[in-house]
């Protein structure tokens, strides 16, 4: 189960820093005036338990910081990763 979980931790920071790397993309296409991402796709990224990227980047690159939805949306799914990584936590010392 240790293993599951120090699995599921690699697999959560390489989603999260290629969602941090989507909204970078993005908020450089903004500046240089050239076609964007759809706020429908960085939604769903971030929400597929990208939040903690999302959040970074929304903040680090101060992109969508004025759009409530999309810190919202992170924050939910940094809820989501939490109760996720903390279930597993939990039954790491019960195996039945």
């Amino acid at each position: 189960m240790q293993a599951l979980l120090n699995y599921l931790m690699f697999i959560l920071g390489i989603w999260n820093a290629i969602v941090f790397l989507i909204y970078a993309f993005d908020k450089y296409k903004a500046k240089h005036q050239l076609w964007r991402i759809s706020e429908k796709t960085l939604l769903i990224v971030t929400f597929c338990f990208g939040g903690i990227g999302g959040l970074l980047a929304i903040y680090i690159f101060h992109h969508k910081i004025r759009k409530g939805i999309f810190i919202a949306t992170a924050i939910l799914s940094c809820l989501m990763i939490t109760i996720l990584i903390g279930y597993i936590t939990a039954n790491l010392t019960y195996i039945p």
